[in-house]
């Protein structure tokens, strides 16, 4: 892996729609409710919150991406022939 394979912040996708994100919204102003909260949710509350989810998403990406690159190359190294010292050669 290179890292040129690693998707920029910007092209990153959560995979969720507005809708998605407004219906999570809603069933946790429900819970608030039945607690004896109040939540207000605005279209910038619902952006919010998908900006945060992305966020999080795209950290766990990062180093899911970074911890597999650093197995294959210690397996790349792992699989590399011994070097052999130039003393013994000479012998």
């Amino acid at each position: 892996m290179s890292k040129a394979q690693l998707l920029p912040y910007d092209e990153y996708r959560t995979g969720l729609t507005f809708g998605a994100v407004f219906q999570m919204l809603k069933a946790e102003a429900n819970q608030k409710w039945e607690a004896g909260e109040r939540m207000f949710i605005t279209r910038h509350t619902v952006l919010g919150r998908w900006h945060q989810i992305k966020r999080e998403s795209y950290e766990g990406y990062r180093r899911a991406f970074y911890a597999s690159a650093y197995a294959q190359m210690r397996s790349a190294r792992a699989q590399r022939p011994a070097r052999v010292d130039m003393l013994e050669t000479r012998l």
